[in-house]
């Protein structure tokens, strides 16, 4: 069968205890965009989404200490970067050969062995 494929580009974001003339606030820091791949009539877990993240992100921060003061937010890129990072118009970005490497995140259910993959994207700008 073919499945159509909603793709989906990412901020993970940093949020940052910080000190000001006016007290306490909340910097954000974009630490990476990533890419999540489903079928078009799913909808992304964002507990397993969050989860799989947050253990991207420490990996790729060694120093564990230096994340405990900050907390982890996920939320879709504004279009323009999206369109930017992925070198596609927003709805036809395809899950894979963007024009900036980023993290994928693909659902199970479109691997499996039996399906082949339609509606990838139509082409750049």
């Amino acid at each position: 069968t073919i499945e159509h494929i909603k793709t989906l580009i990412w901020e993970a974001v940093l949020l940052v205890p910080c000190q000001s003339g006016s007290g306490k606030i909340i910097e954000e820091i974009i630490d990476h965009y990533f890419v999540t791949a489903l079928r078009v009539e799913d909808r992304v877990d964002l507990t397993k989404l969050y989860e799989l993240v947050r253990q991207h992100t420490l990996e790729a921060t060694p120093d564990e200490l230096s994340m405990q003061s900050k907390r982890l937010m996920l939320r879709l890129a504004e279009r323009e970067m999206a369109e930017s990072l992925a070198g596609f118009k927003s709805g036809t970005i395809p899950p894979i050969c963007h024009t900036t490497s980023i993290p994928l995140y693909i659902d199970d259910v479109i691997t499996t062995d039996e399906m082949a993959l339609g509606s990838l994207g139509s082409g750049t700008e």
